[in-house]
């Protein structure tokens, strides 16, 4: 407050009054204490306080700009960084979308060249798949043939062990 108004315009158009009996104790007082009196009689003792805080205030503005300088350049490297990412990520996708079509086109060429052959091949597999038909039903009735006979062998042993059992004297 006392700031304010030191140096508010109508404080510093008032001039200063010095009473007889304090001329003799400012001339034997200490320099400090002369200078602040005349400060005062001039109407300038708020301006110390004012440069100290803007004294203050620029400090506190040099310091954010130094920290903002230092931000600055550590998202500079971080944006190359990114740059660079995106440059490789790019290139990568580039690569890919190239080996997905050279894959493509390599299955169309072997389906190119199989196709003929299996066209060829064809009319022996439908021969092929009736021999395996008739191989089949062939061996079905072999098997048949196995179990009718499996099925018969308890009954043969036992004659042939019965017409053994008659030779033997």
């Amino acid at each position: 407050m006392q700031l304010l108004f030191a140096t508010s315009p109508p404080a510093r158009a008032l001039t200063a009054i010095v009473s007889q009996g304090r001329i003799g104790a400012i001339i034997n007082s200490k320099a400090g204490q002369r200078r602040n009196l005349l400060e005062e009689a001039a109407g300038i003792t708020g301006l110390h306080s004012r440069r100290h805080e803007a004294e203050l205030r620029l400090q506190a503005a040099e310091t954010n700009l130094n920290r903002i300088e230092r931000r600055h350049i550590a998202l500079g490297a971080q944006l190359e960084a990114l740059k660079k990412q995106a440059r490789q990520a790019v290139r990568y996708r580039t690569i890919s979308e190239s080996i997905r079509a050279a894959d493509a086109l390599v299955l169309l060429i072997k389906r190119a060249e199989a196709w003929p052959r299996w066209m060829r091949r064809r009319p022996s597999l439908a021969e092929t798949e009736q021999q395996v038909t008739a191989c089949t039903s062939t061996a079905a009735v072999a098997a048949n043939r196995q179990a009718n006979a499996a099925a018969a062998m308890p009954e043969l042993r036992k004659l042939e062990a019965e017409a053994a059992a008659r030779l033997q004297p």
